[in-house]
């Protein structure tokens, strides 16, 4: 019963009247062998070589000098003279307390929390415009419009990785031992080259990805990265949020990358696909006076400048008309 009390007491649990109990029966010979074979215990554990590496040097140092000090053995403190000298209770219990100070500080140090990742930068480019981050590693990302990108607090520290809403185009500085990955909401891409096209805004029910140079892999979060395709130069990859499924095809530079010189170049496009890449330009929905209008296939070329003149090229090569309330243009045909 004594010994528990006595461990509440260093513990410093105890009541004031369970303290005074404890102080009377530490000064018992039954009481003061309690305290010596815990200061055994201590010691042996300060002692232990893994243990006195997480106390600083100045801290350890100062430790054991208190300790020898208050044992009055100084720097010739050996075994066997422990036994000779006599030890007063109040000189062992403060003894104690050092110690049992200086387990406390190496639990509290090797135990704290590690310090939480750096936080994403963030990026991101508004309607009608683009935007160039040059990363730290010389890799470049062109951001297209409507788009936003975070780049990893801890880039490099050993995976370069990237997260996407929106469009960009990555030239990237090829790395083989730190692999350059862009995740979206719904795919993961790696870079096994250098320069590709990556797409997937948020509400598409696809993500795409053309390939200039190099050599990318793309797969689902539905997928593991060793079920990926892996899209060469001149390949588009099409994979569907629906049933995840992949399709490779050769791809059309006008139709994918037009946007990054200033133009918007449309080689067979179907206008529900024009309508979104408009949406994400410039801000406005679309509707159709009816489901056959969507299907229409535009090829046009013409400088990306206000939306007014878009509509015109647009509206004047399929040969339809449109009108405009508020931010809602509706295509209709031609009367």
């Amino acid at each position: 019963m004594k010994r528990d009390l006595a461990e509440k007491f260093i513990n410093n649990n105890c009541t004031k009247e369970e303290a005074e109990q404890v102080l009377n029966w530490l000064s018992t010979p039954e009481g003061q062998g309690y305290l010596e074979k815990k200061i055994e215990d201590d010691i042996s554990l300060l002692q232990d070589k893994r243990i006195r590496a997480l106390v600083p040097e100045a801290k350890s140092e100062q430790i054991w000098t208190e300790v020898k000090n208050s044992l009055g053995y100084g720097d010739k403190y050996q075994q066997a003279n422990r036994k000779k000298h006599g030890l007063h209770w109040r000189s062992v219990a403060a003894v104690v307390v050092i110690l049992t100070s200086a387990m406390f500080y190496v639990w509290s140090q090797s135990s704290s929390a590690p310090e939480p990742e750096p936080e994403p930068i963030h990026y991101a480019a508004g309607e009608n415009e683009q935007r160039v981050i040059t990363l730290g590693d010389g890799s470049e990302i062109r951001l297209n419009s409507n788009s936003e990108i975070w780049i990893s607090g801890t880039f490099g520290e050993p995976v370069r990785e990237v997260r996407l809403n929106g469009e960009a185009f990555f030239e990237v500085v090829h790395d083989e031992d730190r692999p350059f990955l862009i995740h979206t909401p719904n795919a993961s891409v790696k870079d096994l080259g250098t320069a590709f096209n990556v797409k997937a805004f948020p509400g598409d029910d696809n993500v795409q990805v053309a390939v200039t140079e190099g050599k990318v892999t793309l797969w689902s979060e539905q997928q593991t990265e060793e079920e990926a395709a892996e899209l060469n130069p001149g390949q588009f990859g099409f994979l569907s949020l629906t049933d995840h499924s992949i399709e490779i095809d050769e791809f059309k530079n006008n139709n994918y990358l037009s946007w990054m010189n200033g133009r918007m170049e449309f080689d067979d496009m179907p206008l529900r696909e024009v309508s979104k890449q408009l949406n994400r330009i410039y801000g406005v929905s679309f509707e159709y006076a009816n489901r056959q209008l969507e299907d229409l296939v535009l090829s046009a070329d013409f400088e990306r400048d206000s939306l007014d003149k878009a509509l015109e090229v647009i509206a004047l090569t399929l040969e339809i008309d449109y009108r405009m309330q508020g931010d809602v243009v509706q295509w209709q045909a031609k009367n």
